[in-house]
């Protein structure tokens, strides 16, 4: 069988191979999760490449209407039924777009006294937890981890004054968090368990 991660629920998968690297591609079959079962053809080539896809165009639409402010960073679950949002007034809301209904919000306890503290990068730790970056008017980034099921973060941790962060993004293996400069070469790392630093890593040019 052909097996792979990251799929939306509700919308086939596709499975194809190609023979000449990608020029043309031949249907194997299609899925509702993320298996497929392949008898593998008796041809020779040296070019052989296996893709899997969805067609969203097949998907419903549906609208997620949650906290009346601007929605700044996304994130999918890799089951591909939830949705992790953040919210331009320090909120994080997990949904299920299946259905679609929210699961669970979160809440940084609040640093802004206008409520305007953008959520500027959300996603889903190794241990399933919810890490999210928000950065105040005054430019002071705070990271910000918490437990499935608790509103309330459990590990808190500010940014030095003088780095301005751009952006937040969660490692692939979920063990890191990666900090973007939003002027600068140096890009910051911290640790998605508990969010303390780990090291600073200084690029040849500017970070864009």
């Amino acid at each position: 069988p052909v097996r792979w991660e990251g799929h939306i629920k509700g919308i086939p998968t596709i499975a194809e191979y190609s023979l000449d690297g990608g020029t043309s591609w031949n249907r194997v079959g299609e899925s509702g999760d993320s298996m497929l079962t392949w008898r593998v053809p008796a041809n020779y080539s040296d070019s052989v490449l296996v893709r899997v896809r969805q067609e969203l165009a097949q998907a419903a639409v549906n609208q997620l209407d949650g906290p009346k402010f601007a929605v700044n960073s996304l994130a999918f679950h890799s089951s591909g039924d939830r949705l992790l949002a953040g919210y331009a007034n320090a909120t994080l809301v997990e949904w299920n777009i299946i259905s679609p209904t929210q699961i669970q919000t979160f809440q940084l306890p609040e640093i802004d006294p206008l409520g305007r503290t953008p959520a500027i990068g959300v996603g889903y730790t190794k241990a399933g937890d919810i890490a999210a970056a928000f950065r105040s008017r005054a430019g002071i980034t705070t990271l910000a981890l918490f437990h499935t099921g608790d509103p309330l973060p459990y590990s808190m941790e500010t940014l030095p004054a003088d780095f301005v962060a751009q952006s937040m993004s969660v490692s692939p293996d979920g063990n890191s968090l990666f900090l973007l400069p939003d002027r600068g070469t140096r890009i910051f790392v911290y640790s998605a368990t508990d969010a303390s630093f780990v090291r600073s890593v200084d690029m040849p040019a500017p970070v864009t």
